[in-house]
């Protein structure tokens, strides 16, 4: 039952949101055009300024083991390693191609990881996944970067790459993140009340975008591909890198963060993203919508099943 409503309370929220988004496209008050164009104001400020506070208020001091530092970028590395191989054999189409593997490598944990912990945890000690947040989202993103940027032009341009990566918001936000938190420069505190307002508009305004541009009709004609990535997303990549962690002897709140890490649906930033550089809209609206109505069940699944064998 407390599996249950962690699954309920983490899901639901994000999924009547999405629905309310819907809503407003059905009854005319919010048009595919507004969409794109308001995907780019969420896409250029409210995406960075919650990827930089995520950064901004990590606690370095709380990731004290190397080796679960090296396990966690390796583990995201690996899972982006088999998306893109189970990918390339089944589909052609490169716009698609970049969708389905975003949808499947890049979870939502920078949504759901301190909830998840939070609730997981018995005392609420979220520092280790604020951590995890400030380390693999930036890596999330510049696999994205490369990524789509190859499937949009065909070619593995050096030049090309590093000009999609020294332009896109969500690098230069994990950036300024990073020197801030290094340099440990305090922001004044008007500034942090408005990251803080961004921030908190980053999630619900990306999910009634992708509300307001899901087709049932258009999804369903990409079921095949929103499938894979749905597969990939909830079944196989929590299987192996949690047992993997597992295995290794991760316990505890280290291995509570590895739950929404890997085991999240597809991230609602996914969408922004794919956008702006051209990957298949429909693939990723559809991934993110069904993965995230179905981690309900899967999700409840994996805190069950690791919980019962002890492993917090």
């Amino acid at each position: 039952m407390e599996s249950l409503i962690i699954s309920f309370n983490a899901i639901v929220p994000m999924f009547l949101i999405i629905a309310i988004g819907y809503t407003f496209k059905s009854i005319g008050w919010i048009t595919p055009a507004e969409v794109k164009r308001f995907n780019k104001i969420v896409f250029h400020t409210f995406m960075p300024a919650m990827l930089f506070r995520s950064i901004y208020n990590s606690d370095l001091s709380k990731l004290m083991n190397p080796g679960y530092l090296i396990f966690v970028l390796v583990s995201v590395m690996i899972t982006f390693v088999i998306a893109v191989l189970a990918v390339l054999p089944l589909e052609k189409d490169g716009a698609k191609r970049g969708a389905m593997i975003h949808a499947a490598y890049r979870s939502n944990y920078i949504l759901l990881g301190t909830p998840i912990v939070a609730a997981l945890t018995s005392d609420g000690d979220t520092g280790m996944a604020a951590v995890v947040a400030s380390i693999t989202i930036p890596l999330y993103t510049i696999l994205a970067v490369i990524m789509l940027e190859y499937f949009r032009s065909g070619k593995l341009r050096l030049n090309g790459m590093l000009k999609s990566l020294a332009k896109n918001p969500l690098i230069i936000a994990s950036i300024a993140g990073i020197i801030v938190k290094i340099a440990g420069i305090q922001l004044p505190g008007v500034l942090e009340s408005v990251v803080s307002k961004l921030n908190s508009a980053a999630s619900p305004a990306a999910l009634l975008l992708l509300g307001a541009s899901f087709d049932w009709k258009q999804v369903a004609s990409e079921r095949r591909n929103i499938a894979i990535s749905t597969v990939l997303r909830l079944v196989i990549f929590p299987a192996v890198m949690l047992t993997a962690g597992a295995i290794i002897g991760y316990r505890g709140v280290e291995f509570v963060t590895l739950i929404p890490l890997f085991a999240s649906p597809t991230a609602v930033n996914t969408f922004n993203m794919d956008q702006e550089m051209g990957a298949d809209l429909n693939i990723a609206s559809g991934a993110i919508a069904i993965s995230t109505a179905l981690s309900f069940v899967t999700l409840f699944i994996w805190i069950s099943l690791f919980k019962h064998l002890g492993m917090f």
